[in-house]
């Protein structure tokens, strides 16, 4: 592995027979990998073969909490000389992975691609389709949308995550002008009339269909769910100067603990 450090996002769908327990998210490009959480020493294994590894951004979904301590014990308990560092976030698979790509392109370190994170997971537009909500857990529908969700007529719902947690049906969901001029990025394909609606209403400029990344049964209660990101048609993230630097490895940090060593930095002198 040509990169010192990289992200690596948690994920419940695995195709062995394809792309493997941990998987690159885009061909040639080693900066994000996909890692199926349900193989608890898949991340594991997977770093012991790159041993220019020395720094890994482990992030993922909260439903993945659990699996990715495990799978974050494990690694560090046999590769004790790699700083990890776990973040779980309320939003899609697929917007952590293109969110990823994004910050690893623009942060100068690891450190400062965890502060960047931190920034944007939260404020970024992501949502997922689905053609039924009886399984959805969260966000939690309203009995009136599970009611619908269970009749013949065909009607789609976006599950938005970030930045406010909330069921829409697709048809009266709210366009925003702060998705003007964005791009909307699905995780796998939709019905023509769907695609149209949701490019309408959040007037986004342009439309990418990726591959999905996400097992959409056990995460949103449908097989056939489509996570959804919009990026803004300018990626800028400002994270100023650093808050401090960690004692035990010597790094810059943005922020009040260090996210791989986890102790309280050390302020810089003039910085609150």
């Amino acid at each position: 592995m040509e990169q010192k450090w990289c992200f690596a996002v948690a994920s419940a769908q695995v195709d062995s027979e394809r792309d493997g327990q941990v998987r690159q998210w885009l061909k040639s490009d080693d900066r994000v990998v996909i890692v199926a959480v349900d193989e608890p020493l898949a991340l594991t294994t997977w770093a012991l073969a790159h041993d220019g590894l020395e720094q890994l951004v482990f992030v993922g979904r909260q439903t993945h909490a659990p699996a990715m301590a495990v799978a974050a014990n494990l690694l560090t308990g046999r590769l004790p000389q790699l700083q990890v560092s776990t973040s779980t976030w309320r939003t899609t698979t697929l917007g952590l992975a293109v969110l990823s790509a994004q910050v690893h392109e623009s942060a100068q370190c690891a450190h400062e691609a965890v502060a960047q994170m931190q920034q944007l997971v939260p404020v970024a537009w992501s949502a997922a389709w689905l053609p039924s909500v009886t399984g959805l857990a969260e966000p939690r529908p309203s009995f009136i949308q599970h009611l619908r969700s269970m009749m013949p007529a065909q009607v789609a719902y976006l599950a938005m995550l970030t930045p406010q947690a909330r069921v829409a049906r697709l048809s009266s969901a709210e366009g925003t002008s702060e998705l003007s001029g964005a791009t909307l990025i699905m995780g796998g394909q939709l019905p023509q009339s769907d695609r149209d609606a949701l490019q309408r209403q959040a007037g986004v400029s342009q439309l990418v269909v990726l591959p999905a990344v996400e097992d959409g049964k056990s995460q949103y209660g449908t097989s056939q769910a489509v996570e959804l990101i919009w990026m803004p048609s300018a990626f800028a993230v400002k994270t100023g100067r650093p808050s401090g630097w960690c004692e035990v490895c010597q790094s810059p940090v943005w922020g009040e603990f260090c996210p791989f060593c986890r102790v309280a930095v050390v302020r810089y002198q003039g910085v609150a």
